[in-house]
């Protein structure tokens, strides 16, 4: 986007504009390839109105809008457009991407409407909660997270009934504001929260390595997924050697581990083996996650937290913990 100030803008404010100069006219034209590379903007004043004049220049496209004035000093008056940019800012990072690649997502991360009231809450120094926050106030326990980590976010009263459960879904924290309140993101949408409603979460990789999927579980999952099959190469959880050569051979990965599920992500998406199945938590917010959900899978099958039985069991079949995530078995198939 070409936006350019020069003399002229001064001395038209000051009721003196001058006429385009035999300079300017014989210079080079301004020139774009495609559709949006360079616009040209201007605003101007006709009859007591103000207009905004938007040209594409590859197109010579214009549109004409008229502009409502709003007083500069209202709170409220620029707040659509600041929180634009900072969930645009928070996705990108998130993502490893910019914001022109990453607006498709707006519609699912902006919340619009209302303003910041005051500056400490701007600091976030308060001793508020969240716009979210319950009726009783829980003391500040003096806390800190670090960006990257997992946390559960308080359910609001008013959005939740009784069976419903007190803490919601996995989300990541994404960035600090001030002391007591963090900016989260559960793939859907970026929010801010106080800190005294939020909980850590640990997915527990070490209890994962001495447990298996429920054999119900691959029961439940043969409409989705076909029969078991005989695996050629099979992984313990948080076992899985990346190096090893998978070509012409059905794989059961386990559960990865969080630490190898990017370089996973990437060696199935190359598609160098004949079958390939693992089991991997529901988190949204994760890049791995998106690469997955990308590719054409073979088939998805989910276990939440509320469906009966249990997703990870012991070599004896016992119990092993109460889930609080949804748990995936996918199967992939060479492409």
């Amino acid at each position: 986007m070409d936006l350019r100030g020069c003399r002229c803008s001064s001395l038209k404010a000051a009721g003196v504009a001058t006429k385009e100069s035999s300079k300017s006219r014989a210079s080079k034209k301004i020139k774009a390839r495609n559709f949006l590379d360079i616009v040209q903007i201007d605003v101007y004043k006709y009859d007591g109105y103000h207009y905004l004049t938007f040209v594409d220049v590859a197109t010579g496209k214009c549109w004409e809008s008229e502009l409502q004035a709003i007083p500069v000093y209202y709170a409220q008056s620029n707040s659509k457009v600041e929180r634009l940019h900072r969930t645009l800012a928070n996705l990108s990072r998130i993502n490893s991407t910019t914001p022109d690649k990453i607006q498709g997502l707006v519609n699912d991360t902006f919340t619009s409407g209302g303003g910041i009231k005051d500056k400490e809450r701007e600091e976030g120094d308060d001793n508020d909660d969240d716009t979210e926050s319950e009726d009783e106030k829980v003391p500040y326990d003096g806390r800190v997270l670090k960006e990257g980590q997992y946390v559960r976010a308080k359910v609001n009263l008013r959005s939740r009934n009784k069976q419903d459960p007190f803490w919601g879904g996995v989300a990541k924290v994404t960035e600090r504001k001030g002391r007591k309140q963090y900016y989260i993101y559960d793939g859907n949408r970026v929010t801010l929260r106080h800190i005294s409603h939020l909980k850590n979460y640990d997915i527990g990789e070490k209890l994962l390595e001495d447990v298996k999927v429920n054999p119900t579980v691959w029961e439940r999952a043969m409409p989705c997924l076909g029969p078991r099959p005989k695996f050629d190469v099979e992984y313990g959880n948080n076992k899985v050697r990346v190096n090893d050569d998978w070509r012409m051979k059905i794989v059961y990965l386990g559960y990865p581990g969080l630490r190898n599920m990017e370089r996973v992500a990437m060696k199935i998406k190359d598609g160098k083996y004949q079958l390939l199945y693992l089991a991997v938590p529901d988190l949204p917010f994760e890049h791995w996650y998106k690469v997955l959900g990308d590719l054409d899978a073979e088939g998805w099958y989910g276990h939440e937290p509320k469906d009966e039985g249990e997703f990870w069991v012991s070599d004896k079949g016992d119990k092993v913990r109460e889930e609080s995530i949804t748990w995936w078995l996918v199967k992939f198939r060479k492409r």
